[in-house]
């Protein structure tokens, strides 16, 4: 069973047909390839062809750098932006409202 690059695979089939042959989108196959993602492409004995991602393991990158800040935090910092003094709600917002067409 030889392998073949996704960036080689796709120049050899064109991108939208080769997304189609792995069961993909272009979009997800393009992102791959231009994220340097280490993709290889083997047939298999059916005709089918198989993408198999080669991986360091663990693969989880450094966790501190990749992580979102924590809800905790995303509080404090809003609560830090917000002005003294000044509500986060408008005060229109907290009046009941009437229709005249309802009354």
């Amino acid at each position: 069973m030889s392998m073949v690059h996704l960036k080689d695979f796709a120049k050899g089939h064109g991108q939208p047909h080769a997304a189609s042959l792995l069961g993909m989108t272009q979009g997800a196959l393009s992102k791959a390839i231009r994220i340097g993602r280490t993709v290889y492409v083997a047939q298999k004995t059916d005709g089918s062809f198989a993408a198999i991602e080669f991986r360091s393991f663990p693969s989880r990158q450094d966790r501190e750098a990749v992580l979102a800040p924590t809800l905790d935090e995303t509080i404090r910092q809003l609560a830090l932006s917000v002005e003294p003094g000044k509500p986060s709600v408008h005060s229109s917002s907290k009046e009941p409202t009437h229709d005249r067409r309802s009354l």
